[in-house]
């Protein structure tokens, strides 16, 4: 993992989950070319002890320093138990980009999210 990414995350990661994960959290951290070009992206799993379970996705801007690119929302959202921890799944399987079955729409300067 590159070292300017994990200064980047401490930031990110302290300021928008406000302490939450201080020492509680699990995470997960692995590189996954997400937008199709030669260099990979990174998602983080945040896992708190409450069985909140977040992943983010991470990209370098046209400037090259790092930017979080969004929150990955499982659709449609199903119920998890105590025992799914999508660690633990990482840590069996692999992740992988799936391409989405249908694009953004773009009206003006909004962009509109197609939700099944």
């Amino acid at each position: 993992m590159p070292p300017d990414l994990t200064d980047f995350l401490q930031k990110d990661l302290a300021q928008n989950w406000e302490g939450r994960c201080a020492t509680k959290c699990k995470y997960a951290i692995f590189a996954i070319n997400l937008d199709d070009d030669p260099v990979e992206e990174y998602a983080v799993i945040l896992s708190d002890p409450e069985r909140l379970q977040r992943i983010f996705g991470y990209d370098r801007g046209a400037d090259g320093a790092w930017r979080r690119i969004g929150m990955f929302q499982e659709m449609p959202a199903r119920p998890m138990s105590p025992q799914d921890s999508l660690i633990e799944v990482l840590r069996h399987s692999q992740a992988e980009a799936v391409a989405a079955p249908y694009r953004d729409l773009k009206v003006g300067d909004r962009v509109f999210h197609l939700v099944r």
